[in-house]
């Protein structure tokens, strides 16, 4: 996890999922939180002692120590909103930028996706499905009539701005911390950086 991002509300989900797993090697402590995957999982009634429940919250604590970058997210969204153009969009796509698309395809929240039409090659069917897209592909915002996402900025802007200032919309962060986009990136690409840089501007 050498890129993680400290999580804000730490390392215990405390909602959004039907059951939690808790890894402890040879296994695994099942937390229920919905009726779903109670009668799903068929484990109604199967209680955690105390020495899980120590074991988990020693895990939690491990896990806690790992995340070495934070970021301040108290007004992302407004401060985002005021420096769309501020030369670190720029300078960072110029400088590292290479548009792979290595971010979004290590990240566990991305969600775009291309519907495509396939013709067999008697030409008597056609089947259409659902495949991964990237917001860093120059052409995922082509549209009739050109491209509103042309520049490398402007498309690296889009994958850091949906990670952190999604909130209004979604109502939690686009990111889990995992730092995966960071580690993974071949240039070194750190949004923590960039948001502190733009931080910085605004201070």
């Amino acid at each position: 996890m050498s890129g993680g991002v400290k999580p804000w509300s730490g390392v215990h989900a405390a909602s959004g999922y039907d059951m939690l797993l808790t890894d402890f090697g040879n296994d695994y402590l099942a937390e229920i939180k919905s009726r779903e995957a109670e009668e799903l999982f068929g484990l109604k009634g199967i209680g955690a002692g105390r020495d899980e429940m120590r074991l988990k919250a020693e895990k939690e604590k491990s896990m806690q120590g790992k995340f070495r970058k934070t970021i301040n997210v108290s007004g992302l969204d407004n401060i985002f909103a005021e420096n769309m153009d501020h030369p670190v969009w720029q300078q960072t796509a110029e400088d590292k930028c290479l548009s792979c698309a290595n971010c979004v395809m290590v990240c566990p929240t991305c969600f775009c996706y291309d519907l495509r039409d396939e013709m067999s090659m008697d030409l008597k069917t056609v089947t259409r499905y659902r495949c991964f897209d990237a917001c860093q592909d120059i052409r995922f915002a082509e549209v009739h009539g050109g491209n509103f996402r042309q520049s490398r900025a402007a498309r690296l802007r889009q994958f850091v701005t949906h990670k952190l200032d999604q909130t209004n919309q979604y109502g939690v962060f686009g990111t889990v911390g995992c730092g995966r986009c960071i580690t993974w990136c071949p240039t070194g690409i750190d949004l923590t950086e960039i948001t502190r840089e733009i931080q910085k501007f605004k201070s």
